[in-house]
């Protein structure tokens, strides 16, 4: 990791998405600049793929767009649990 890079950390699940921005800033642990989640809300009566579409637009909307100026340098998802 280079430093001074600015990360966006991603916890994805069905309901919440937990999300972190981390800064490298050249020490051990580096900086969490931003630790939050979010619950995209979407009315019960869609469902599937349509539902997906939404959430992913109110992620956009809600998270993308406030950390834009951030200049993120990457993007990290944390691995699926598999069972």
């Amino acid at each position: 990791m280079e430093k001074n890079e600015i990360i966006l950390g991603l916890d994805i699940s069905t309901k919440t998405i937990g999300i972190c921005l981390f800064l490298n800033d050249g020490t051990e642990f580096g900086k969490i600049l931003k630790l939050t989640h979010i619950s995209p809300k979407v009315s019960n009566k869609i469902k599937g793929i349509e539902s997906l579409i939404l959430k992913n637009q109110i992620f956009k909307n809600e998270v993308l767009t406030e950390y834009k100026n951030y200049h993120i340098s990457r993007a990290i998802v944390e691995a699926p649990l598999l069972r």
